[in-house]
């Protein structure tokens, strides 16, 4: 039954598209972003992938997308290389965790270890699966690396199959990379530095000042900055998600505020977060959120 879905029938159930759930993803507040994008994007270039769901809804005639995080890269490569092995691969280790806590917590042991031999595949399903199981779906680390969220008292529907019309549209425009951004803007740059006019970078970093940022340093703030004067200055066009300040940190983003000063920012209506109830800011909630763009 697979074979007969089309592009049309999954955009008739859902506006945009998704591949999984994640923590920070765009996808409730794509109608703001997309409204300060390039009418036409010749090559999308995402260092920060995560969830897919800005690239997996935006026209371009070429996807660049790469992501630091192991698990990541996995989910997508599996896709794209083999949908229908992923999809066998998240029936093997799926089952009704909503009943069985143990169960859920012995997959996160089997995942992690999995992160130890590399098989991408088994990486890619056991992902998949606790971003579904755990608790509202927001991935948490802890200083290992591992995946230590806890229990979500749910079960996972494997929907991948879903998308393969999108991915198998996309077959032989996209690359993928499982690198530190920096690696990403210095290729682009070294082997394309005559077309850099052709790229468009959408970023969405680690937010520097929010809790938990996965070992995002103020070091790596500042670095990515850089590079993005550096496109700026070559003749590429950029936008960047971030925060300036947030209700759980006095101190804010001053950082952003120095180096990207000279470029136009667009403050951004908070509509997600990994809770059960969305929040939108308002004079009660300190957190900003913002579009910086250099066109």
């Amino acid at each position: 039954m697979w074979k007969n879905i089309t592009i049309q029938d999954i955009k008739n159930r859902m506006k945009y598209l998704k591949a999984f759930n994640y923590a920070g993803t765009k996808y409730r507040i794509l109608d703001q972003i997309f409204q300060y994008f390039p009418k036409d994007i010749k090559i999308l270039v995402e260092p920060f992938v995560g969830s897919g769901s800005v690239f997996l809804n935006t026209d371009a005639e070429y996807y660049i997308i790469n992501d630091s995080r192991l698990e990541i890269y996995a989910f997508w490569y599996s896709i794209f290389h083999n949908i229908e092995t992923l999809k066998n691969t998240v029936d093997k280790f799926n089952c009704k965790f909503k009943e069985n806590k143990q169960k859920y917590f012995q997959l996160r042991d089997l995942h992690n270890k999995n992160l130890k031999t590399k098989n991408l595949n088994d990486i890619a399903a056991t992902f998949y699966i606790l971003t579904n199981t755990c608790i509202n779906g927001h991935c948490r680390w802890n200083n290992k690396d591992e995946f230590n969220q806890a229990w979500g008292n749910r079960n996972c529907t494997n929907n991948i199959l879903e998308l393969k019309p999108i991915f198998e549209k996309l077959q032989g425009k996209i690359k993928i990379f499982n690198k530190d951004y920096t690696f990403l803007f210095r290729k682009i740059l070294d082997r394309y530095k005559n077309k850099l006019n052709d790229f468009f970078f959408y970023c969405d970093p680690p937010y520097f000042i929010q809790p938990g940022a996965h070992k995002w340093s103020d070091t790596n703030e500042k670095n990515l900055y850089f590079h993005l004067n550096k496109i700026n200055n070559i003749g590429s066009k950029f936008c960047l998600s971030n925060i300036i300040s947030t209700n759980n940190v006095k101190e804010e983003n001053n950082i952003i505020k120095t180096e990207l000063k000279q470029y136009n920012v667009i403050d951004i209506a908070i509509n997600y977060n990994s809770g059960t109830k969305n929040k939108i800011r308002n004079s009660g909630n300190k957190t900003r959120e913002i579009l910086v763009k250099n066109f």
